[in-house]
């Protein structure tokens, strides 16, 4: 089925009766149901996934419906959405999710890491997952994620790998779990110039700060993907 006519509101995990159900719910149109609301007020939710259009006209009723649910929300998806940036971002001050997914597909309405960049908001979002991004260094650099996973399609370099690393090194950013796809290929010499580290293995390095220790492992050149991330807080 083509993306444009996908449109639905998928509750993933949600806690009911002390047990733990799945709903997808079709939508025919941008306005989620009474009776949906209903079944979601007050609930505990492990994934709110919206795969759906929802129109300026429409969101801000909305995202006051949804503000008023009083629900838990761990998660929040974007997925094949039709959505100005700005609609986004008031959804997710809404559901005030931990955990932000953002799939870039052909049908996300132009939405791009620069508009969403351009939110105070969004770059302080703690644990975020991108998806045919595109992100730019200067965008990864302004983002303040301690967990970042950026899947598939990225314009990272191998400069903005080490300007973080070397943040993390001054004690300007916390990295707990970083999963990157990267534009170029990863040269470990380049990386890690002027870094105090120990190579551990032939794809993993160790970095040490005065509060924690990183492992950095590059996985194959071809793939260029870097995974770093804390395995001692505060020593």
């Amino acid at each position: 089925m083509p993306y444009s006519l996908q449109k639905e509101l998928i509750v993933e995990r949600y806690l009911r009766r002390s047990r733990w159900e799945d709903y997808k719910y079709a939508m025919p149109g941008p306005n989620i149901d009474s009776v949906i609301l209903r079944q979601l007020h007050c609930a505990n939710i492990e994934t709110l996934r919206f795969q759906m259009a929802i129109p300026d006209e429409v969101a801000d009723e909305l995202v006051a419906r949804l503000a008023a649910l009083k629900s838990s929300v761990y998660a929040v998806c974007f997925s094949r959405c039709q959505i100005t940036a700005n609609t986004a971002i008031s959804l997710l001050l809404a559901l005030k999710p931990q955990q932000v997914s953002v799939d870039f597909d052909l049908s996300f309405g132009g939405i791009t890491m620069r508009k969403l960049c351009e939110h105070s908001y969004f770059k302080e979002i703690k644990n975020l997952s991108l998806i045919n991004s595109r992100l730019r260094d200067d965008e990864l650099l302004s983002l303040s994620a301690e967990h970042l996973t950026v899947y598939e399609r990225s314009e990272i370099t191998l400069d903005g790998l080490r300007r973080i690393l070397v943040d993390w090194y001054n004690g300007k950013r916390v990295i707990r779990d970083y999963h990157l796809s990267v534009s170029e290929r990863i040269v470990p010499e380049r990386l890690f110039y002027g870094l105090p580290t120990r190579q551990r293995s032939i794809i993993a390095w160790e970095m040490r700060n005065p509060d924690s220790v990183l492992h950095v492992s590059v996985i194959g050149p071809g793939v260029s993907i870097l995974k770093v991330f804390d395995v001692i807080e505060g020593s």
